[in-house]
């Protein structure tokens, strides 16, 4: 009774003035502090048990045993698995499936699958719903093997597993063939399964069909709007977050932290600020201070360009941990602030702090966007000494920095060590070699990342475009061109229309530079016009550049393009006119060249 309820104290004290104590009392007191999430004392009352001479029963096993199902509890874990072979327990499949259950549940897949395999035919579908859920965290294809034994068997997993399976799915075509599985059994408007469906979806860019999964299921709690909100703020619909926020606020549901984290990352940009001032609001009436989240709050305002405001909370936080400082320094780098940034980090290596791969990665970054590739050779000495050199974020970084800095020796080797680069890092290597001059070997490195099945993106297709461009590769350029809809799915825009145009221009092929401008779906801008004003003047063509500097002033007047025109006029000899575009000139002014060295 003292056991059940919970005072243990009370119950050892009645256990410990027993005259005698059998296999019954012994278990009950271990069933205790079990049941109190004490297994320390469970395990040291096993031991006083043994000594006392008196045997283990099947219950007192299984007792032990869910005790045990703690990662630190190995060891016991192991003990009582050798105590339980020395006697005729093991021929008890109770015992075997609480044995599994145990090994699963502490990580020790290997000695779990073994007990599993000498059971032979488990019927307790809960059990396999157990050994599936522990298996999918470390080995899908097994947990889908084990899922096709437990079909062929006439059971059907539970809501955990096939929740544990859905957070484990990489592949969105076998995680509908689970959703119809899930529909058959009748657990898909269930909390647990229809939160992990939605978040599959949301994972695999699904979002419409996460929605629906959200929308179809008939009751909800914190975990699902967080799953929800969160994936709806991770793909850029930031206005359906807010909205799901406040209907989440409406159906009486309170945000926690990871809740209110998930909304701040929704603040996208300036146009979000309104609507994270609000959030922020709601965060000082419901909790009266930001600690934990403070630096979600910086990175709300840092991407929405209000650095100062950014600093003020970073400046009033109690605690600035690694994170904070990490949030902090990726805003100053996102909003051009090269030199706050870099002073804070000199800051924290002033104060000893440990630098992880968030703030190296930042610090890299900006280092190649302000040309100082000394000290991102320093940080990846660092990055390497630390370890944090094959984390994507930084190993792209380094890519980043050495291809804008022309060492294209350095970029590859960096790149050929990192084990699956993403879409971005294919990118940077890819626009290195194009901004170089190395055109040939872009297209190889383009042709590489879509044999791997890396989609392409408007950004590396315009690296694709200018590299056939500055290496004079006309048909292929327009063959890559053609490709973007038919066979990579990506409509043009005008960088890529610009993009053409000075293929084109630089080839000495003006007047089909003019014609495609002319055919073009949308209104050229002044980029595409300069871009044709610039092929003029390199093939001194007046006529066509008197053209394309008319059409110029028509939309926007630039001095610049006058600039351009009276050079071409000048370089055709025609020195009056060249010195009439001169005088028009007057009370114009030019934006003065600078650079970095």
């Amino acid at each position: 009774m003292y056991a059940k309820s919970g005072d243990m104290v009370s119950a050892m004290r009645e256990f410990w003035r027993m005259p005698v104590r059998n296999v019954v009392s012994w278990t009950t007191a271990i069933a205790g502090f079990v049941q109190e999430e004490d297994p320390v004392s469970a395990v040291r009352l096993l031991r006083e048990m043994v000594r006392s001479g008196v045997s283990i029963n099947k219950y007192t096993a299984t007792s032990i045993l869910l005790g045990c199902s703690q990662m630190y509890m190995i060891q016991e874990a192991s003990q009582m698995h050798g105590m339980i072979i020395k006697t005729e327990l093991y021929l008890d499949y109770v015992v075997k499936e609480a044995l599994i259950c145990t090994y699963a549940n502490i990580g020790a897949i290997e000695l779990s699958e073994k007990v599993f395999e000498e059971v032979g035919r488990v019927s307790n579908k809960s059990i396999w719903s157990i050994f599936i859920s522990e298996i999918s965290s470390h080995s899908l294809s097994r947990s889908i093997q084990l899922l096709m034994r437990m079909f062929r068997q006439g059971l059907r997993p539970n809501d955990k597993c096939y929740a544990s399976l859905f957070s484990s799915v990489d592949s969105i075509e076998f995680g509908r063939q689970l959703h119809l599985s899930v529909i058959k059994d009748g657990l898909v408007h269930g909390v647990l399964v229809g939160s992990a469906l939605s978040t599959m979806y949301s994972r695999g860019d699904e979002v419409e069909d996460s929605y629906k999964v959200f929308e179809e299921m008939q009751e909800r709690d914190e975990v699902s709007w967080t799953a929800m909100i969160t994936g709806f703020a991770s793909h850029g619909h930031s206005v359906e977050a807010f909205r799901l926020f406040r209907n989440m606020i409406l159906d009486n549901f309170q945000p926690d932290h990871m809740t209110l984290s998930a909304i701040l990352s929704a603040c996208n940009g300036p146009e979000c600020l309104l609507k994270g001032k609000e959030v922020h609001g709601h965060i000082l009436r419901a909790y009266g201070e930001t600690t934990s989240i403070s630096h979600c709050l910086v990175s709300m305002y840092s991407k929405c360009r209000q650095v100062q405001i950014a600093r003020r909370i970073f400046d009033a936080a109690a605690c600035k941990d690694q994170v904070m400082l990490s949030s902090m320094i990726s805003g100053y780098s996102t909003n051009g602030c090269s030199d706050e940034a870099i002073s804070l980090f000199q800051l924290m290596l002033a104060a000893g702090l440990v630098i992880d791969r968030f703030i190296c990665s930042s610090i890299i970054s900006l280092c190649a966007n302000i040309a100082r590739p000394l000290y991102g050779k320093l940080l990846h000495g660092y990055a390497t000494k630390v370890g944090i050199q094959s984390d994507l974020s930084v190993s792209s970084s380094l890519v980043k920095l050495y291809s804008k800095n022309g060492n294209l020796h350095d970029s590859r080797k960096v790149f050929d060590e990192i084990n699956s680069p993403d879409l971005v890092t294919w990118t940077a290597i890819i626009d290195g070699y194009a901004q170089h001059g190395s055109g040939q070997d872009s297209l190889e490195m383009f042709d590489l990342m879509i044999r791997r099945g890396i989609k392409p993106d408007n950004v590396v297709l315009v690296s694709i475009l200018s590299a056939c461009s500055r290496n004079g590769l006309v048909e292929e350029g327009f063959n890559y061109f053609k490709s973007m809809r038919s066979v990579y799915g990506v409509e043009p825009v005008l960088h890529h229309y610009c993009c053409m145009v000075d293929l084109l221009g630089r080839s000495g092929r003006l007047a089909e530079a003019k014609s495609f401008i002319e055919s073009m779906p949308m209104e050229p801008d002044l980029m595409v016009w300069s871009t044709l004003l610039a092929a003029c003047r390199v093939h001194d063509d007046a006529v066509l550049g008197r053209f394309v500097e008319n059409k110029i002033r028509e939309d926007n007047y630039d001095s610049v393009s006058s600039t351009t025109l009276s050079n071409i006029l000048a370089n055709s000899g025609d020195w009056e006119e060249a010195a009439r575009v001169r005088k028009s000139m007057k009370g114009t002014k030019k934006e003065p060249g600078w650079s970095m060295v």
